[in-house]
């Protein structure tokens, strides 16, 4: 059987604000969560919106990587993936920079998963009958799959319609990746008042 994930509100949340925030570049960033080998089971309990435009700069990510981790380990959790949204509305593949960054998440985690914001579903968000707008990838052997929409399954019913709300009222533009917080320290990349 394959692994189960299990996203929460927050994370969906802040990962589809991520994109829509910056809807002409790519942004990524990391999924916090807990693994459970014996069922197979990965919780993701947040996401950390990390950067847009240029993903691969290795000292920012290095740095940014370093205070994931520190915050996770001072909440008993962990980086349990990566999440990725391409720049172009008809790119629906995960991109080797992501790949590697995945890679890197999956050597400390072996149940992590790599989420690609899903361009054509992300239409439907703000609509009466919105869809999980996201694409989910395991390793297998030594590359990334794309797996069935199946093993995804988000723990609150009425996060779709709070997405749409929020959407609404352009609650991205509250939202804050580590870049702003390089450009000034007072943006938390936390986003710990985004669902309030």
């Amino acid at each position: 059987m394959p692994t189960q994930y299990q996203l929460s509100q927050k994370a969906y949340i802040k990962v589809i604000l991520h994109a829509a925030k910056h809807p002409s570049q790519s942004v990524n960033g990391v999924l916090i969560g807990t693994a459970s080998k014996e069922n197979d089971t990965v919780e993701i309990h947040d996401a950390v919106p990390l950067f847009h435009g240029q993903l691969a700069l290795a000292p920012m990510l290095e740095v940014a990587l370093m205070q994931v981790d520190a915050h996770c380990s001072s909440i008993n959790q962990a980086i349990v993936g990566y999440y990725h949204a391409n720049e172009r509305f008809d790119d629906y593949v995960l991109p080797s920079v992501g790949k590697k960054i995945a890679d890197r998440v999956y050597a400390n985690c072996q149940g992590a998963c790599a989420l690609l914001v899903d361009n054509a579903k992300l239409r439907s968000v703000t609509t009466s009958e919105p869809e999980v707008a996201l694409k989910v990838y395991t390793k297998e052997t030594k590359a990334w799959i794309e797996e069935a929409s199946s093993v995804l399954k988000l723990t609150d019913s009425a996060c779709l319609g709070r997405l749409t709300k929020m959407l609404q009222e352009d609650q991205q533009d509250k939202l804050h990746d580590f870049s702003n917080h390089l450009d000034d320290l007072q943006h938390d990349w936390l986003n710990p008042d985004i669902l309030k």
